[in-house]
């Protein structure tokens, strides 16, 4: 038996929507405020019996009060009803976990079956009560492809806040070098860059090696270019709450499109020390780990600091991470700033660092430095950071130097290309 409606509820006036800073839907409650910004289909096999739709979501409570979700299909006349679950992708050790701050959360809609059979819903709503007037629906994203099958890796960068840096340079050796290692494509979330830095991300989408999503920040946070770049840079713990919005977006958008996605910042990469590229080095990892299928392979971190470059360096390139070949002794802590391969069969919600919740346990494979390590390159070390406590027990790290031609090749025709020239 379905949950129907015991009113007439007809589809959402979009006059009556409750639209916020663009890319935003809210919907007031008597207890707390959502903002809504997108769903996805969710139909795993490993995720239950039931298919889902999956809300990504920023709410102003540590409890959210129960809500109902209005699905609505497009051969049904009214939508089906089905209670609204909660996963919050926020630790309250981390801070700033109160009422009144907006918390990351992916809400779940269970969906009913028909005949045994799932439809596919077109539009989710939330309700607080089944017959009030709608202020929000969200088309539902279904991205299964039809036969093709799915890529191994892709990339997701957190949104992109660089008012006046021209970092184009930068980020051509950088989308470069991500590509070569195996990234299928990456995908950016951008607040706000110059214009140099958008016609690199505009020429790499359009040869189809990056996808561009415009994000905004929700509610009554800042998103006049210059305030909000000032905001992100003094409310650290709630830029930490916002950046799982895009990473999250992330892995729902592409659940059916890679086998596995890593969660980078345009400083890090994730380098192979005995392979060529991220699939021979996976390959690997499964054999080590018996083939026993883990939610996330996680990287230790290592800084490769602007103070550790050598006077007497011999690099022949000004590339950035060319010309940056030492590196800390020391490696972060095991836990401490490491990045993963995240599979997408398993993870229900994803941290920068971690799996934070998985559709049965998160399994994380700690992998051997000595198979690979993430790279962080920075001006300076991080507070507390091994680093700190040795600033010159420093070792020279080539392992860049395998891709070196052809990272030269690549990043200079690029630059060419586009007329962007290092200072």
């Amino acid at each position: 038996m379905h949950n129907k409606p015991v009113c007439k509820i007809r589809f959402p006036d979009f006059n009556k929507l409750h639209y916020n800073n663009i890319y935003w839907q809210q919907l007031q409650t008597k207890n707390g405020t959502f903002y809504l910004y997108r769903a996805y289909y969710d139909d795993r096999s490993s995720a239950g019996k039931r298919a889902s739709v999956r809300i990504i979501a920023m709410i102003d409570r540590i409890k959210p009060e129960a809500l109902m979700c209005q699905l609505w299909f497009n051969k049904l006349s009214s939508p089906i009803l089905s209670p609204a679950s909660y996963i919050c992708s926020w630790y309250f050790k981390w801070g700033n976990y109160v009422d009144d701050a907006l918390i990351p959360y992916i809400i779940t809609c269970k969906i009913p079956k028909f005949n045994n059979l799932t439809l596919v819903p077109q539009a989710v709503s939330l309700v607080e009560r089944i017959c009030l007037e709608r202020t929000n629906i969200l088309r539902v994203t279904d991205n299964r492809p039809s036969n093709k099958k799915k890529e191994e890796f892709a990339v997701c960068v957190k949104g992109l806040d660089f008012l006046e840096d021209n970092i184009s340079h930068r980020l051509i050796e950088w989308i470069e070098l991500i590509t070569m290692l195996g990234a299928k494509k990456i995908f950016f979330y951008v607040f706000h860059v110059n214009s140099n830095v958008t016609k690199v991300l505009n020429y790499y989408e359009k040869i189809g090696k990056v996808e561009l999503r415009k994000i905004t920040l929700p509610g009554r946070q800042p998103n006049l270019p210059s305030v909000r770049h000032l905001y992100l840079k003094q409310q650290i713990i709630q830029k930490r709450q916002n950046e799982l919005i895009p990473y999250n977006d992330c892995l729902y958008q592409n659940l059916y499109m890679y086998d596995y996605l890593a969660l980078l910042d345009i400083d890090e990469i994730i380098m192979p020390l005995k392979h060529d590229n991220w699939s021979q080095l996976l390959i690997e990892i499964q054999e080590l780990n018996n083939f026993k299928q883990a939610g996330s392979y996680s990287f230790r971190h290592v800084y490769f600091l602007d103070d550790f470059v050598q006077k007497n360096s011999t690099s022949s390139t000004h590339l950035h991470m060319l010309n940056h070949v030492y590196r800390s002794r020391n490696y972060s802590k095991p836990l401490a700033d490491s990045k993963c391969f995240h599979n997408t069969s398993h993870v229900l919600s994803l941290h920068n660092h971690f799996p934070l919740v998985c559709i049965e346990s998160c399994k994380r494979y700690h992998v051997s430095e000595q198979l690979a390590h993430l790279q962080h390159y920075r001006k300076a070390c991080a507070a507390r950071r091994p680093c700190n406590k040795h600033p010159t027990d420093i070792v020279r790290d080539t392992t860049i130097f395998k891709y070196k031609d052809e990272l030269i090749r690549r990043t200079e025709k690029v630059m060419n290309h586009l007329n962007v020239f290092l200072d």
